[in-house]
């Protein structure tokens, strides 16, 4: 006898075959011959079903199902997740990286269990499932594990209205595969077969599958709850409109909901969905119901000015009740975006003060003149100030809102009247550079002279900005050119530093004194030759600004142009007379500095305007000096030129040549030489160039000293020659060198020991040891 119910090499059954192909003949044949609708098909990996036959399983149904990210304006409904075995028997939650895995482990599942009734469910053979049913086929089984979802998951996800219908009939309570959700435990409550394939419907939209299981599910008791309201906020996002309205229209608290989600009403109203919306008002649902305890439905919906809706929520609400708290009001949020009909609409309904005055900030800081006008038309005081202590007419001015300024004074706004930091709306024009609202504040009397906390005045800002059509409509109306900050720093220091050479001319021409100094002695001339702006340069020596003023430190403009090396300049100002011989507290002068930094063009200049060549400073360092010690050979030959003398010393009695072979400047050493350098001067601890040089190693250097016959014999105060201190730090080339030039190789340091004579000790002492350890172990060397 056949047997219909055994299981193939593959696992599956006669009747699984023919109900997975559809072929309705072959199970109704099956079914008469006695074949069991209820012997399932057996496989051993989850990974396996989900390919071979999706929509079985619940890893296959949540695959197949796209998560859903909300606009970030709101907070979405909670994602949908469903709890996942894997392989090993681990619970698995379906979040986006697949990664988390929970501790706690449930038994191992070995076997896997389909029936008949769930492949043709899932491949939606009607006729199928018609005739399995009819045959006493379970429709609600479920593996131990929850992992193959019941027939009417399966059919429901996949929107086969008719086999939906059909399971209906034969409906039962069952434990089913449920979401995870915020704020429910799936410990303590069990959800049916109905409640999860309604979320499935309507999450993809099946509007008839969702009415058909409704007609079954009236009412949600309160444990539901959640997940009624979850399935309302999943249709609104999807855009399944008239799902959302046919859930709605279940006897549920329209109201119910949690503080940290947001509404129905509120996600409506982000979605723009008016009819919905529309349909939730008349079912009284609260409109003044916020989010998170702060933005009401009435703010968003202005936010985003959706006017018919604002209309709606006004129409709706027999009593407006606005947040206090500003940034959650809506005529402020409608004066922000410019939302002019919203604005006229609220005004109508609501006439706080305070909001009104946050509005008109609001309306200023974006441009918004329209509304701007219609907030003084409703009585608004122009001359408060705002959260940041400004006022709305300092506010327009500084963003050059022309429109709104002239709006303000036409309705009396103070001109001047400061900010917290006392900031005049002048000041703030002119730093902006709007020439337009800077003519118009001075036409209605604003003060051209009043300054900020700092001291700066509104043609001080304009200056340092370069803003010269400001500047000089400031001037025109008397305002003070010698009006210094807190600091002493003019309007034409400023200008100055910042190289505005039109700003320059025109304070110059409005009698801006050019020898005002700032707090640290420093004039506008003093600035631009530091800075090398040429052009204003010229300007200010022409309208006699003195070239000779210095700084604290009593460096000159001239020593800055050396300095920095701004050639033009300190030519300049040598033409302006300019003194040469001014130099600072450290007695450097400008011929100095030019030759420590290698300016050789700037120290022509200065030694043709007959500069002092050997004026020294306080460590009575020449010129020539600081030249060779930073290898400026060109400058070093052009000092020599102008008679500078080569054996001036320091104050540690170093000369030119000295810091020369000390630092290994080889040519600069020739060119002393040949202007008679001389190479015997000791600095104070009575080393000679030859030794210093010897003791750096500077081969090419001693060569050159020994030609011009320096004594390498010269000791130093420890009584050390050069061969001594060159053989101490083991310069091969130079012992050579220095003994080879009559060189005495006996003198002893102060500790009574010649160098060489020590290490030509040592060596005989090696030789020795050799040649007694060979003696005494001669077998160790035969070969």
């Amino acid at each position: 006898m056949i047997n219909f119910d055994q299981i193939y090499w593959d696992g599956e059954t006669a009747l699984f075959k023919a109900a997975h192909k559809g072929y309705i003949d072959v199970v109704r044949l099956l079914l008469k011959q006695n074949a069991n609708p209820n012997f399932h098909a057996c496989f051993n990996w989850l990974n396996h079903i989900d390919n071979i036959y999706p929509g079985i399983t619940v890893n296959s149904i949540c695959d197949n199902t796209c998560n859903v990210k909300g606009p970030p304006r709101y907070s979405p409904p909670p994602v949908r997740r469903f709890l996942k075995i894997c392989d090993e028997g681990r619970r698995i939650s379906n979040k986006a990286d697949r990664s988390g895995v929970c501790s706690k482990k449930y038994g191992q599942y070995e076997v896997y269990k389909i029936s008949p009734l769930h492949i043709a469910a899932s491949k939606g053979y009607t006729k199928v499932v018609e005739l399995l049913l009819s045959h006493n086929a379970e429709h609600n089984y479920v593996t131990e594990c929850d992992q193959i979802a019941s027939p009417l998951l399966t059919a429901s996800s996949k929107g086969y209205i008719k086999i939906v219908r059909l399971l209906l009939k034969y409906i039962c309570k069952t434990k089913a595969i449920v979401p995870e959700r915020q704020r429910f435990n799936l410990g303590e409550y069990s959800h049916s077969s109905i409640e999860i394939s309604l979320y499935t419907a309507v999450e993809n939209g099946y509007y008839d599958v969702v009415k058909e299981l409704l007609s079954y599910k009236m009412v949600f008791d309160l444990s539901l709850k959640h997940l009624y309201w979850n399935m309302v906020s999943l249709a609104i996002l999807k855009g399944h409109d008239n799902i959302a309205i046919l859930l709605l229209q279940q006897e549920n608290d329209s109201n119910f909901g949690c503080k940290r989600d947001a509404s129905p009403l509120f996600k409506c109203i982000c979605e723009g969905k008016i009819e919905i919306v529309r349909f939730l008002l008349e079912r009284k649902f609260d409109p003044n119901n916020s989010y998170k305890g702060m933005e009401s439905p009435l703010y968003r919906a202005t936010y985003m000015g959706n006017i018919e809706i604002v209309k709606l929520l006004l129409l709706y609400q027999k009593q407006l009740i606005f947040p206090p708290h500003y940034p959650c009001a809506p005529l402020p949020a409608a004066s922000n975006k410019g939302h002019t009909e919203i604005v006229k609409l609220l005004l109508k309904h609501h006439s706080d003060d305070y909001d009104k005055t946050d509005s008109l900030n609001e309306a200023m800081e974006n441009g918004h003149a329209e509304i701007v006008e219609l907030l003084l038309k409703h009585k608004t005081d122009p001359d408060t100030y705002n959260y940041y202590g400004g006022t709305p007419l300092v506010v327009a001015s500084k963003k050059g809102h022309i429109e709104i300024v002239k709006l303000l004074l036409d309705y009396k706004c103070d001109p001047n009247l400061c900010t917290c930091d006392n900031e005049t709306p002048l000041y703030v024009a002119s730093s902006g550079g709007h020439t337009e609202v800077v003519k118009l504040l001075l036409d209605h009397n604003c003060d051209p002279n009043l300054c900020n906390e700092d001291n700066t005045s509104p043609l001080f800002i304009a200056s340092s900005g370069g803003h010269t059509e400001v500047v000089k409509l400031l001037l025109d109306h008397n305002c003070d050119p010698n009006l210094c900050n807190k600091d002493n720093t003019s309007p034409l220091f400023i200008a100055s530093s910042g190289g505005h050479t039109e700003v320059v001319k025109l304070l110059l021409n409005y009698k801006s004194d050019p020898n005002v100094c700032n707090e640290n002695f420093e004039t506008p001339l003093f600035v631009a030759s530091s800075k090398g702006k040429t052009e204003i340069l010229k300007v200010l020596l022409d309208y006699k600004s003195d070239p000779n003023v210095c700084n604290k430190d009593n460096e000159s403009p001239l020593f800055q142009a050396s300095s920095m090396g701004h050639t033009e300049i300190a030519e300049l100002l040598l033409d302006y007379n300019g003194d040469p011989h001014i130099y600072n507290k450290d007695n450097e002068s400008p011929l100095f500095v030019a030759s420590s930094r290698g300016r050789t063009k700037i120290a022509k200049l200065l030694l043709n305007h007959n500069c002092d060549p050997n004026l020294c400073n306080k460590d009575n360092t020449s010129p020539l000096f600081i030249a060779s010690s930073g290898g400026h050979t060109e400058v070093v030959k052009l000092l020599l030129n102008y008679k500078s003398n080569p054996n001036v010393c320091n104050k540690y009695n170093e000369t030119p040549l000295f810091v020369a072979s000390s630092k290994g400047e080889t040519e600069i050493l020739k060119v002393l030489l040949d202007y008679n350098g001389d190479p015997y001067v000791c600095n104070k601890d009575n080393e000679s160039p030859l030794f210093v040089a010897s003791k750096k190693g500077h081969t090419e250097i001693v060569k050159l000293l020994l030609v011009y016959k320096c004594g390498p014999s010269v000791c130093n105060k420890h009584n050390e020659t050069s061969v001594c201190v060159t053989s101490k730090h083991y310069h091969t080339e130079t012992v050579k060198l220095v003994s080879n030039h009559n060189c005495y190789l006996n003198i002893c340091n102060n500790g009574a020991v010649c160098q060489t004579l020590l290490k030509l000790l040592v060596y005989c002492a090696i030789i020795f040891i050799s040649i007694l350890v060979m003696w005494t172990f001669p077998n160790c060397f035969s070969n």
